[in-house]
């Protein structure tokens, strides 16, 4: 079984399990973490010529074809992106930090006559 597979069956057993109120991002990296737990350590024969250039150097959207973005999401995920709409923590400092070097952070204003 792929790993999506793996991945969209663990959310439908944490979806029945857990109920709506839980975001479907926490469910999801609750997901991986599961998978990624379970799953045998991947083995790379480097020997052997890719038979596909790597997920990496794909364009966008044909990533996102290939398994209706999941390793896009889990390749954001490793990279540290957050997928909740919490503030971090350091966000307000960084903010005062950026209006002291540049000034106020506002979209430039247009007037119309």
């Amino acid at each position: 079984m792929t790993r999506p597979s793996q991945i969209r069956r663990i959310i439908a057993e944490l979806r029945q399990a857990l109920g709506p109120d839980v975001p479907a991002w926490e469910i999801l990296q609750l997901a991986a973490i599961i998978v990624e737990a379970h799953r045998e350590p991947e083995k790379l024969d480097f020997r052997e010529p890719a038979v596909r250039p790597p997920f990496f150097a794909l364009d966008v959207d044909v990533a996102f074809r290939r398994d209706n973005g999941w390793k896009v999401v889990d390749f954001e995920r490793r990279q540290g992106m957050i997928f909740g709409d919490e503030i971090s923590d350091n966000h307000y400092r960084t903010q005062s930090r950026l209006r002291s070097l540049i000034g106020p952070l506002k979209w430039p204003r247009t007037e119309m006559d």
